[in-house]
Protein backbone atom coordinates (compact mmCIF):
# COMPACT_ATOMS: atom_id res chain seq x y z
CA UNK A 1 0.00 0.00 0.00
CA UNK A 2 2.78 2.36 0.26
CA UNK A 3 4.18 2.27 -2.72
CA UNK A 4 0.28 3.36 -4.34
CA UNK A 5 0.21 5.93 -1.61
CA UNK A 6 3.22 7.76 -3.04
CA UNK A 7 2.42 7.33 -6.51
CA UNK A 8 -0.98 8.89 -5.90
CA UNK A 9 -0.07 11.59 -3.60
CA UNK A 10 1.26 14.05 -6.53
CA UNK A 11 -2.45 13.77 -7.58
CA UNK A 12 -4.36 14.49 -4.55
CA UNK A 13 -1.77 17.68 -4.25
CA UNK A 14 -2.35 18.42 -7.89
CA UNK A 15 -6.63 18.31 -7.59
CA UNK A 16 -5.91 20.58 -4.22
CA UNK A 17 -3.70 22.95 -5.39
CA UNK A 18 -6.51 23.60 -8.15
CA UNK A 19 -8.97 23.64 -6.07
CA UNK A 20 -7.29 26.08 -3.41
CA UNK A 21 -7.00 28.68 -6.88
CA UNK A 22 -4.51 31.14 -7.16
CA UNK A 23 -3.24 31.65 -3.93
CA UNK A 24 -1.40 28.01 -4.17
CA UNK A 25 -1.17 28.20 -8.16
CA UNK A 26 0.53 31.12 -8.20
CA UNK A 27 2.49 30.61 -5.13
CA UNK A 28 6.36 31.33 -5.51
CA UNK A 29 6.76 27.45 -4.15
CA UNK A 30 4.54 26.61 -6.66
CA UNK A 31 4.08 28.82 -9.71
CA UNK A 32 7.19 26.99 -11.94
CA UNK A 33 5.10 23.61 -11.72
CA UNK A 34 1.55 24.82 -12.96
CA UNK A 35 3.27 27.58 -15.43
CA UNK A 36 6.20 26.23 -16.99
CA UNK A 37 8.80 29.04 -17.93
CA UNK A 38 9.94 29.17 -21.86
CA UNK A 39 13.52 27.97 -22.66
CA UNK A 40 14.52 31.33 -23.19
CA UNK A 41 13.15 32.43 -19.36
CA UNK A 42 15.11 28.97 -17.84
CA UNK A 43 18.36 29.26 -19.52
CA UNK A 44 19.12 33.06 -18.82
CA UNK A 45 18.03 34.61 -15.17
CA UNK A 46 17.42 38.03 -16.55
CA UNK A 47 13.90 36.96 -17.92
CA UNK A 48 12.71 35.85 -14.88
CA UNK A 49 11.28 39.34 -14.30
CA UNK A 50 9.68 38.84 -17.45
CA UNK A 51 8.59 35.08 -16.53
CA UNK A 52 7.00 37.33 -13.36
CA UNK A 53 5.29 39.88 -15.60
CA UNK A 54 3.69 36.89 -17.53
CA UNK A 55 2.75 34.51 -14.38
CA UNK A 56 1.17 37.94 -13.08
CA UNK A 57 -1.07 38.83 -16.05
CA UNK A 58 -2.58 35.15 -16.74
CA UNK A 59 -6.41 34.90 -15.28
CA UNK A 60 -6.67 31.75 -13.38
CA UNK A 61 -10.56 31.30 -13.74
CA UNK A 62 -11.18 28.17 -11.11
CA UNK A 63 -13.95 26.34 -12.98
CA UNK A 64 -12.61 23.20 -11.04
CA UNK A 65 -13.50 24.65 -7.57
CA UNK A 66 -17.35 25.93 -8.47
CA UNK A 67 -17.51 22.38 -10.67
CA UNK A 68 -16.68 20.45 -7.22
CA UNK A 69 -18.80 22.35 -5.11
CA UNK A 70 -21.52 22.16 -7.09
CA UNK A 71 -21.51 18.37 -7.57
CA UNK A 72 -21.07 18.20 -3.97
CA UNK A 73 -24.13 20.40 -3.26
CA UNK A 74 -26.30 18.06 -5.33
CA UNK A 75 -25.41 15.34 -3.29
CA UNK A 76 -26.35 17.46 -0.71
CA UNK A 77 -29.82 18.42 -1.92
CA UNK A 78 -31.59 15.18 -0.60
CA UNK A 79 -31.08 14.76 2.44
CA UNK A 80 -30.18 10.82 3.19
CA UNK A 81 -32.74 9.11 5.46
CA UNK A 82 -30.83 7.01 8.64
CA UNK A 83 -32.86 4.43 10.03
CA UNK A 84 -31.97 2.33 13.75
CA UNK A 85 -34.99 -0.08 14.62
CA UNK A 86 -34.41 -1.55 17.64
CA UNK A 87 -31.06 -0.10 17.87
CA UNK A 88 -29.89 1.21 20.94
CA UNK A 89 -29.88 5.05 22.30
CA UNK A 90 -26.15 5.50 21.66
CA UNK A 91 -26.19 4.33 17.97
CA UNK A 92 -29.46 6.56 17.67
CA UNK A 93 -26.97 9.46 19.43
CA UNK A 94 -24.81 9.61 16.68
CA UNK A 95 -27.28 10.90 14.38
CA UNK A 96 -26.86 14.14 16.29
CA UNK A 97 -23.94 14.20 18.27
CA UNK A 98 -21.85 11.70 16.55
CA UNK A 99 -18.78 13.45 15.58
CA UNK A 100 -16.19 15.83 16.08
CA UNK A 101 -18.27 18.99 14.58
CA UNK A 102 -21.33 17.91 16.42
CA UNK A 103 -23.03 18.89 12.89
CA UNK A 104 -25.16 15.78 13.01
CA UNK A 105 -24.58 13.01 9.99
CA UNK A 106 -25.76 15.29 7.59
CA UNK A 107 -22.77 17.16 8.07
CA UNK A 108 -20.35 14.52 8.35
CA UNK A 109 -21.65 12.97 4.98
CA UNK A 110 -21.24 16.60 3.22
CA UNK A 111 -17.50 16.73 4.58
CA UNK A 112 -16.85 12.89 2.63
CA UNK A 113 -18.98 13.43 -0.30
CA UNK A 114 -16.70 16.83 -0.49
CA UNK A 115 -13.24 14.31 -0.02
CA UNK A 116 -14.60 11.29 -2.50
CA UNK A 117 -15.13 14.69 -5.01
CA UNK A 118 -12.31 16.17 -4.51
CA UNK A 119 -9.43 13.30 -3.58
CA UNK A 120 -11.24 9.89 -3.89
CA UNK A 121 -10.44 9.20 -0.14
CA UNK A 122 -11.53 9.59 3.51
CA UNK A 123 -11.15 7.49 6.39
CA UNK A 124 -13.82 7.37 9.13
CA UNK A 125 -12.80 5.67 12.45
CA UNK A 126 -15.01 4.94 15.39
CA UNK A 127 -14.43 5.05 18.62
CA UNK A 128 -15.97 5.28 22.25
CA UNK A 129 -16.11 8.44 23.90
CA UNK A 130 -13.69 8.58 26.91
CA UNK A 131 -14.41 10.76 30.14
CA UNK A 132 -17.83 11.48 28.85
CA UNK A 133 -20.07 13.23 30.43
CA UNK A 134 -24.44 12.09 30.66
CA UNK A 135 -25.07 14.64 28.08
CA UNK A 136 -21.92 13.25 25.84
CA UNK A 137 -22.61 10.70 23.02
CA UNK A 138 -20.90 7.53 23.77
CA UNK A 139 -19.56 7.13 20.72
CA UNK A 140 -17.84 9.45 17.90
CA UNK A 141 -17.16 8.78 14.24
CA UNK A 142 -13.51 10.60 13.90
CA UNK A 143 -12.52 11.36 10.30
CA UNK A 144 -9.14 11.16 8.47
CA UNK A 145 -8.22 13.26 5.08
CA UNK A 146 -6.35 10.65 2.30
CA UNK A 147 -2.72 12.33 3.36
CA UNK A 148 -3.59 10.95 6.94
CA UNK A 149 -4.04 7.37 5.62
CA UNK A 150 -1.10 6.43 5.70
CA UNK A 151 -0.21 2.76 5.46
CA UNK A 152 -2.59 -0.88 6.33
CA UNK A 153 -3.08 -4.09 5.21
CA UNK A 154 -5.88 -6.78 5.47
CA UNK A 155 -6.22 -10.35 5.99
CA UNK A 156 -8.75 -13.04 5.59
CA UNK A 157 -9.62 -13.47 9.14
CA UNK A 158 -9.82 -17.27 10.72
CA UNK A 159 -12.66 -16.21 12.50
CA UNK A 160 -14.97 -15.28 10.17
CA UNK A 161 -13.18 -15.77 6.73
CA UNK A 162 -14.16 -12.36 6.01
CA UNK A 163 -11.54 -9.93 4.29
CA UNK A 164 -10.79 -6.93 6.98
CA UNK A 165 -8.56 -4.72 7.97
CA UNK A 166 -4.94 -6.29 10.17
CA UNK A 167 -3.83 -2.91 10.88
CA UNK A 168 -3.88 0.98 9.79
CA UNK A 169 -1.20 3.80 10.08
CA UNK A 170 -2.94 7.40 10.88
CA UNK A 171 -0.67 10.33 10.45
CA UNK A 172 -2.15 12.57 13.50
CA UNK A 173 0.94 15.27 13.19
CA UNK A 174 -0.29 18.64 14.20
CA UNK A 175 0.79 21.76 15.77
CA UNK A 176 1.39 21.87 18.97
CA UNK A 177 2.05 24.85 21.65
CA UNK A 178 5.21 25.07 23.70
CA UNK A 179 4.64 26.98 27.05
CA UNK A 180 8.14 27.51 27.56
CA UNK A 181 9.22 28.80 24.02
CA UNK A 182 5.62 30.40 23.26
CA UNK A 183 6.45 29.09 20.05
CA UNK A 184 4.07 26.93 17.66
CA UNK A 185 5.66 23.71 16.50
CA UNK A 186 4.74 20.62 14.78
CA UNK A 187 4.22 17.76 16.96
CA UNK A 188 4.32 14.30 15.58
CA UNK A 189 2.52 11.62 16.11
CA UNK A 190 1.20 8.30 14.45
CA UNK A 191 -1.97 5.80 15.82
CA UNK A 192 -2.00 2.55 14.85
CA UNK A 193 -4.71 0.75 14.81
CA UNK A 194 -4.18 -2.96 14.29
CA UNK A 195 -5.64 -6.80 15.46
CA UNK A 196 -3.00 -8.52 18.19
CA UNK A 197 -1.94 -12.47 16.98
CA UNK A 198 -5.28 -13.14 18.73
CA UNK A 199 -7.26 -11.32 16.66
CA UNK A 200 -7.97 -8.83 19.06
CA UNK A 201 -8.32 -4.97 18.15
CA UNK A 202 -6.47 -2.63 19.84
CA UNK A 203 -5.01 0.91 19.64
CA UNK A 204 -1.43 2.63 19.92
CA UNK A 205 -0.58 5.99 19.88
CA UNK A 206 3.40 6.99 19.05
CA UNK A 207 3.99 10.41 19.60
CA UNK A 208 7.77 12.67 19.44
CA UNK A 209 10.29 13.72 17.54
CA UNK A 210 11.44 9.82 16.92
CA UNK A 211 7.90 8.95 16.05
CA UNK A 212 9.63 6.79 12.73
CA UNK A 213 11.80 5.28 14.67
CA UNK A 214 9.18 3.90 17.03
CA UNK A 215 7.05 2.97 14.12
CA UNK A 216 9.72 0.95 13.20
CA UNK A 217 10.38 -0.66 16.51
CA UNK A 218 6.77 -1.44 16.86
CA UNK A 219 5.52 -4.89 16.75
CA UNK A 220 2.45 -5.19 15.10
CA UNK A 221 1.27 -8.72 16.49
CA UNK A 222 2.78 -8.16 19.83
CA UNK A 223 2.02 -4.45 20.42
CA UNK A 224 3.50 -2.35 23.25
CA UNK A 225 1.87 0.48 25.26
CA UNK A 226 -1.51 0.30 23.89
CA UNK A 227 -5.25 -0.07 24.81
CA UNK A 228 -7.99 -2.55 24.17
CA UNK A 229 -11.32 -0.06 23.18
CA UNK A 230 -13.71 -0.99 25.31
CA UNK A 231 -17.89 -0.28 24.79
CA UNK A 232 -20.47 -1.90 27.51
CA UNK A 233 -17.78 -4.61 28.74
CA UNK A 234 -17.05 -5.64 24.80
CA UNK A 235 -13.74 -5.88 22.86
CA UNK A 236 -13.78 -5.85 19.27
CA UNK A 237 -12.28 -8.90 16.67
CA UNK A 238 -12.28 -6.24 14.07
CA UNK A 239 -11.03 -2.84 13.31
CA UNK A 240 -13.84 -0.11 13.14
CA UNK A 241 -12.46 2.05 10.21
CA UNK A 242 -13.67 2.53 7.19
CA UNK A 243 -11.89 3.83 4.06
CA UNK A 244 -14.42 5.46 1.53
CA UNK A 245 -12.76 6.11 -1.96
CA UNK A 246 -14.71 7.02 -5.37
CA UNK A 247 -17.41 4.45 -5.36
CA UNK A 248 -16.34 1.31 -3.23
CA UNK A 249 -14.83 0.67 0.08
CA UNK A 250 -11.63 -0.77 1.06
CA UNK A 251 -8.03 0.49 2.23
CA UNK A 252 -6.74 -1.17 -0.96
CA UNK A 253 -9.39 0.36 -3.56
CA UNK A 254 -7.24 3.12 -4.75
CA UNK A 255 -8.57 5.20 -7.29
CA UNK A 256 -7.45 8.51 -8.21
CA UNK A 257 -9.08 11.69 -7.42
CA UNK A 258 -12.57 11.69 -10.21
CA UNK A 259 -11.98 14.62 -11.37
CA UNK A 260 -7.94 15.05 -11.76
CA UNK A 261 -8.94 15.53 -16.05
CA UNK A 262 -11.30 18.69 -15.18
CA UNK A 263 -7.68 20.27 -13.13
CA UNK A 264 -5.61 18.93 -15.78
CA UNK A 265 -7.71 21.52 -18.08
CA UNK A 266 -8.33 23.78 -15.96
CA UNK A 267 -4.18 24.28 -16.19
CA UNK A 268 -4.13 24.59 -19.11
CA UNK A 269 -6.73 26.94 -20.41
CA UNK A 270 -4.49 29.00 -17.69
CA UNK A 271 -1.17 28.36 -19.54
CA UNK A 272 -3.13 28.91 -22.66
CA UNK A 273 -4.35 32.02 -21.11
CA UNK A 274 -0.86 33.33 -19.80
CA UNK A 275 0.61 33.20 -23.92
CA UNK A 276 -2.57 35.06 -25.22
CA UNK A 277 -1.77 38.16 -22.10
CA UNK A 278 2.18 37.83 -23.27
CA UNK A 279 1.23 38.31 -26.87
CA UNK A 280 -1.02 41.07 -25.64
CA UNK A 281 2.17 42.76 -23.98
CA UNK A 282 4.79 42.09 -26.56
CA UNK A 283 2.62 43.27 -29.54
CA UNK A 284 -0.05 45.50 -28.46
CA UNK A 285 2.80 48.63 -28.98
CA UNK A 286 4.72 49.31 -32.19
CA UNK A 287 8.07 48.79 -31.94
CA UNK A 288 10.33 51.48 -32.95
CA UNK A 289 13.09 50.48 -35.70
CA UNK A 290 16.38 52.78 -36.77
CA UNK A 291 18.47 51.33 -39.51
CA UNK A 292 21.59 52.69 -41.02
CA UNK A 293 22.22 55.31 -37.81
CA UNK A 294 22.78 55.18 -33.94
CA UNK A 295 20.12 55.35 -31.60
CA UNK A 296 20.46 58.23 -29.29
CA UNK A 297 20.66 57.96 -25.86
CA UNK A 298 17.55 60.48 -25.01
CA UNK A 299 14.74 59.09 -26.79
CA UNK A 300 11.27 60.15 -24.96
CA UNK A 301 7.84 59.84 -26.00
CA UNK A 302 6.84 62.25 -28.22
CA UNK A 303 10.42 63.51 -28.71
CA UNK A 304 12.13 64.05 -32.09
CA UNK A 305 15.15 62.08 -33.37
CA UNK A 306 17.65 63.52 -35.40
CA UNK A 307 19.15 60.69 -37.17
CA UNK A 308 22.50 61.02 -39.33
CA UNK A 309 23.71 58.36 -42.15
CA UNK A 310 26.35 56.29 -41.48
CA UNK A 311 29.77 56.70 -43.37
CA UNK A 312 28.99 54.28 -45.73
CA UNK A 313 26.19 56.57 -46.67
CA UNK A 314 23.65 54.37 -46.22
CA UNK A 315 20.92 56.31 -46.06
CA UNK A 316 19.11 56.93 -42.62
CA UNK A 317 15.61 55.80 -41.90
CA UNK A 318 12.97 54.53 -39.17
CA UNK A 319 10.27 52.70 -39.09
CA UNK A 320 7.43 51.58 -36.64
CA UNK A 321 6.96 48.24 -36.63
CA UNK A 322 3.59 46.61 -36.20
CA UNK A 323 2.84 42.75 -35.75
CA UNK A 324 0.37 41.46 -37.73
CA UNK A 325 -3.14 41.33 -36.20
CA UNK A 326 -3.61 37.88 -37.48
CA UNK A 327 -2.14 35.96 -35.68
CA UNK A 328 -2.61 38.05 -32.79
CA UNK A 329 -6.27 37.37 -33.21
CA UNK A 330 -6.05 34.16 -33.24
CA UNK A 331 -5.02 33.51 -30.81
CA UNK A 332 -7.11 35.78 -28.62
CA UNK A 333 -10.26 33.42 -30.32
CA UNK A 334 -8.32 30.40 -28.98
CA UNK A 335 -8.08 32.21 -25.51
CA UNK A 336 -11.41 33.14 -25.64
CA UNK A 337 -12.69 29.41 -26.45
CA UNK A 338 -11.46 28.14 -23.83
CA UNK A 339 -12.74 30.33 -21.33
CA UNK A 340 -16.04 29.91 -23.30
CA UNK A 341 -15.87 26.40 -22.59
CA UNK A 342 -14.84 27.17 -18.72
CA UNK A 343 -17.94 29.35 -18.56
CA UNK A 344 -19.86 26.61 -19.91
CA UNK A 345 -18.70 24.12 -17.64
CA UNK A 346 -19.41 26.47 -14.40
CA UNK A 347 -22.65 27.46 -15.90
CA UNK A 348 -23.42 23.84 -15.77
CA UNK A 349 -22.57 23.11 -12.52
CA UNK A 350 -24.59 26.09 -11.50
CA UNK A 351 -27.62 24.46 -12.72
CA UNK A 352 -26.92 21.48 -10.05
CA UNK A 353 -28.50 23.67 -7.72
CA UNK A 354 -31.65 25.16 -9.33
CA UNK A 355 -33.87 22.13 -8.35
CA UNK A 356 -36.60 20.65 -9.31
CA UNK A 357 -37.38 22.69 -12.50
CA UNK A 358 -33.92 21.47 -14.13
CA UNK A 359 -34.90 20.23 -17.58
CA UNK A 360 -33.73 17.31 -18.95
CA UNK A 361 -31.81 19.55 -21.48
CA UNK A 362 -29.90 20.76 -18.87
CA UNK A 363 -29.21 17.06 -16.99
CA UNK A 364 -28.15 15.30 -19.73
CA UNK A 365 -25.49 18.53 -20.64
CA UNK A 366 -24.16 18.50 -16.89
CA UNK A 367 -23.72 14.65 -17.00
CA UNK A 368 -21.80 14.48 -20.29
CA UNK A 369 -19.78 17.60 -18.46
CA UNK A 370 -18.33 15.36 -15.94
CA UNK A 371 -21.43 14.59 -12.96
CA UNK A 372 -22.50 10.98 -14.34
CA UNK A 373 -20.53 9.50 -11.64
CA UNK A 374 -22.44 11.51 -8.97
CA UNK A 375 -25.10 9.35 -7.94
CA UNK A 376 -21.88 6.57 -7.42
CA UNK A 377 -20.05 8.54 -5.24
CA UNK A 378 -23.02 9.32 -2.95
CA UNK A 379 -23.95 5.82 -3.00
CA UNK A 380 -20.74 4.61 -1.53
CA UNK A 381 -20.71 7.57 0.74
CA UNK A 382 -24.00 6.17 1.97
CA UNK A 383 -22.07 2.72 2.48
CA UNK A 384 -19.52 3.95 4.30
CA UNK A 385 -21.51 5.72 7.13
CA UNK A 386 -24.08 3.17 7.01
CA UNK A 387 -20.92 0.78 7.61
CA UNK A 388 -19.82 2.70 10.98
CA UNK A 389 -23.50 2.98 12.34
CA UNK A 390 -23.31 -0.93 12.04
CA UNK A 391 -20.26 -0.86 13.70
CA UNK A 392 -21.60 0.67 16.34
CA UNK A 393 -24.59 -1.65 16.48
CA UNK A 394 -22.24 -4.90 17.14
CA UNK A 395 -20.23 -2.79 19.52
CA UNK A 396 -23.40 -2.23 21.96
CA UNK A 397 -23.99 -6.25 21.67
CA UNK A 398 -26.22 -6.44 18.46
CA UNK A 399 -25.42 -9.41 15.83
CA UNK A 400 -24.45 -8.95 12.58
CA UNK A 401 -27.82 -9.89 11.10
CA UNK A 402 -29.38 -7.66 13.59
CA UNK A 403 -27.63 -4.99 12.87
CA UNK A 404 -28.37 -5.44 9.05
CA UNK A 405 -31.62 -5.41 9.75
CA UNK A 406 -32.33 -2.43 12.05
CA UNK A 407 -29.35 -0.23 10.59
CA UNK A 408 -29.51 1.55 7.55
CA UNK A 409 -28.79 4.78 6.05
CA UNK A 410 -30.05 5.64 2.19
CA UNK A 411 -29.86 8.22 -0.44
CA UNK A 412 -32.21 9.44 -2.83
CA UNK A 413 -30.22 9.79 -6.14
CA UNK A 414 -33.25 10.71 -8.20
CA UNK A 415 -31.76 13.97 -8.66
CA UNK A 416 -29.78 12.73 -11.98
CA UNK A 417 -33.50 11.87 -13.29
CA UNK A 418 -34.91 14.73 -15.81
CA UNK A 419 -38.28 16.31 -14.15
CA UNK A 420 -39.27 18.40 -16.17
CA UNK A 421 -40.01 21.52 -16.13
CA UNK A 422 -43.40 23.92 -15.70
CA UNK A 423 -43.38 25.26 -18.97
CA UNK A 424 -42.65 21.70 -20.75
CA UNK A 425 -45.76 20.88 -17.93
CA UNK A 426 -47.97 23.09 -19.74
CA UNK A 427 -47.07 22.42 -23.00
CA UNK A 428 -48.01 18.34 -22.27
CA UNK A 429 -51.53 19.64 -21.15
CA UNK A 430 -52.33 21.35 -24.22
CA UNK A 431 -50.98 18.58 -26.75
CA UNK A 432 -53.04 15.89 -24.41
CA UNK A 433 -56.21 18.82 -24.51
CA UNK A 434 -55.85 19.31 -28.37
CA UNK A 435 -56.35 15.47 -29.31
CA UNK A 436 -59.90 14.04 -29.95
CA UNK A 437 -59.28 11.81 -26.82
CA UNK A 438 -56.24 12.43 -24.34
CA UNK A 439 -53.63 9.99 -23.89
CA UNK A 440 -53.23 10.83 -20.20
CA UNK A 441 -55.06 10.69 -17.40
CA UNK A 442 -55.59 13.45 -14.85
CA UNK A 443 -54.62 11.33 -12.31
CA UNK A 444 -51.60 10.82 -14.61
CA UNK A 445 -51.64 14.22 -15.52
CA UNK A 446 -51.36 15.31 -11.70
CA UNK A 447 -48.67 12.42 -11.10
CA UNK A 448 -46.32 14.36 -13.10
CA UNK A 449 -47.09 17.77 -11.47
CA UNK A 450 -46.76 16.03 -7.99
CA UNK A 451 -43.00 15.25 -9.34
CA UNK A 452 -42.13 19.10 -9.69
CA UNK A 453 -43.56 19.77 -6.17
CA UNK A 454 -43.36 16.45 -3.95
CA UNK A 455 -42.89 18.91 -1.13
CA UNK A 456 -45.80 20.82 -1.55
CA UNK A 457 -48.87 19.04 -3.54
CA UNK A 458 -50.57 16.34 -1.76
CA UNK A 459 -50.94 12.57 -3.31
CA UNK A 460 -54.00 12.42 -6.06
CA UNK A 461 -56.31 11.04 -3.17
CA UNK A 462 -55.77 13.25 -0.60
CA UNK A 463 -55.90 16.41 -3.42
CA UNK A 464 -59.46 14.84 -4.87
CA UNK A 465 -60.77 15.04 -1.25
CA UNK A 466 -59.97 18.78 -0.73
CA UNK A 467 -61.33 19.28 -3.51
CA UNK A 468 -64.87 18.26 -2.54
CA UNK A 469 -64.38 19.59 0.55
CA UNK A 470 -64.32 23.00 -1.37
CA UNK A 471 -66.96 22.23 -3.34
CA UNK A 472 -65.38 20.78 -6.43
CA UNK A 473 -66.13 17.11 -7.52
CA UNK A 474 -63.67 15.00 -9.22
CA UNK A 475 -65.77 15.74 -12.97
CA UNK A 476 -65.40 19.71 -12.63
Amino acid sequence: MKNMYETIFPQWEYVEDCYKGVIAIKSPEKQHLYLPKFPVEARDPAKESQYQLRCWAADYDNIFKSAIMSMVGVMGKIPAKASFGNAQKEIKDIDIWGNEYEDRLVGLKARLNHAQTLFGRYGLWLTPVVGEFNLNPQFVIREYNCYQIVDGETYKSPIDGKKKLRWIKLDESHPVFDYKTKKWEQGRRFRILGLDKNHCYYNATLEGKDVETQWENFDILNPSDFVYPIFKGHTLQFIPFTVCNVDRLGINAWQEPPFLDMAYSTINAYNADSLYKQAMVNHATPTLVVMNAPVPNNVVLGGVMNLFSDEGNNQADVRMMETNAGGLAELGRCAKSIKEEAMRRTIFGMLESVGANTSGTAITLRTAAGTATISEIDRAGARAIEEQLCFAAVWSGMSWEEAGENIGYEVDTSYMASQGTVQEFVSLMGANLSMGAPFLSKQNLYGILHKLYPSTLTEWEINELQKEDEGFSSSS
